[in-house]
């Protein structure tokens, strides 16, 4: 049953711009190149697509997410789940978007983003 629903996110045909998405992840995957040599730099971009994906997936439940995370920590994940309406989630505040704003910490927050995703990620 949870395998159902994962490729049911995965394969959600909900029309997005994919160049505004390829562009997206370029530029934080640029943003980053300076902290990952050159030969690992090829290993950041396919990660970056699927967590991209994950985000797209869970966007309009965010919000309501990270307020239930923050106002209990030891929210089960159970929870968690429910709100965001699929079987995964993320806590953190963070955005790929938004962590272009901060370019000097972008090693740390992005760090902090994909600790926010749940275990099963």
């Amino acid at each position: 049953m949870a395998k159902a629903r994962i490729t049911e996110v995965m394969m959600d045909d909900t029309s997005i711009n994919v160049s505004k998405e390829v562009d997206l992840v370029f530029s934080i995957a640029n943003s980053l190149r300076g902290a990952y040599k050159s030969d690992k730099y090829k290993d950041v971009i396919i990660p970056m697509i699927i967590i991209r994906r994950f985000e797209c997936a869970l966007a309009k439940t965010k919000d309501a997410v990270v307020k239930a995370f923050e106002q209990k920590r030891d929210t089960p994940p159970q929870i968690l789940e429910s709100i965001s309406e699929r079987k995964f989630y993320n806590t953190s505040r963070y955005t790929l978007a938004e962590l272009l704003n901060d370019a000097d910490n972008i090693v740390s927050n992005f760090k902090s983003y994909i600790e926010g995703f749940s275990q099963n990620v």
